[in-house]
């Protein structure tokens, strides 16, 4: 099973958009992702494991940075209710030490029916 993502926002003044293809692969026994974004060229690729209990998926992997120099990235993503998610994306410096680089908030949009 398949999500594909497609998502427009704001960011410093710019409109960006991502498209993103998640899903779980049943051979590693962990949840994927690949994203392509418009202010790369590159995409990210991600993988990791879903915390149950917190309802917490945490991903890992590679992207590039805006000179094209490989990162590591972190992702964690957060279910608070049935409606309502967070993300926050942390960069991963060789020393280990995360700098976050953002955090966005998911609401589910009512039907008007």
């Amino acid at each position: 099973l398949w999500l594909v993502r497609d998502t427009t926002s704001k960011f410093g003044g710019l409109t960006t958009q991502v498209k993103a293809v998640d899903g779980y692969d049943p051979v590693t026994k962990k949840y994927v992702t690949v994203q392509f974004d418009s202010m790369t060229t590159v995409p990210m690729t991600l993988e990791g494991e879903m915390h149950e209990p917190t309802k917490t998926l945490t991903l890992t992997g590679q992207a590039r940075d805006f000179d094209g120099a490989p990162e590591q990235v972190k992702s964690v993503w957060k279910q608070t209710d049935d409606d309502h998610q967070s993300v926050e994306v942390y960069r991963v410096h060789p020393d280990g030490r995360e700098a976050k680089q953002l955090s966005l908030e998911y609401s589910r949009q009512k039907s008007s029916k």
